[in-house]
């Protein structure tokens, strides 16, 4: 006779589990942590790099530290279909 614990950690536990994983990968493949110090429109991504209007030309949104991202993201799209 086999022990309930052993089926509860198969099929409840480890599915879980995976999950989770799997939305980490997905998480870190497609949306990774900014790097670097490059200015980004908020809006529309645009890189800003040598800009001295003012405002970004691909959007027209006003360029003030709240609307700028600083760095780049670099995606690891097989990681994120991996998750």
């Amino acid at each position: 006779m086999q022990s309930t614990s052993g089926i509860t950690l198969i099929t409840i536990i480890l599915p879980f589990a995976l999950l989770i994983f799997g939305l980490a990968f997905i998480k870190l493949g497609f949306w990774p942590r900014r790097r670097g110090n490059t200015p980004h429109c908020r809006g529309c991504g645009y890189a800003l790099v040598g800009n001295q209007s003012g405002t970004c030309p691909e959007c027209g949104q006003a360029w003030t530290e709240s609307t700028v991202v600083r760095g780049e993201r670099h995606r690891h799209k097989y990681l994120g279909f991996t998750g």
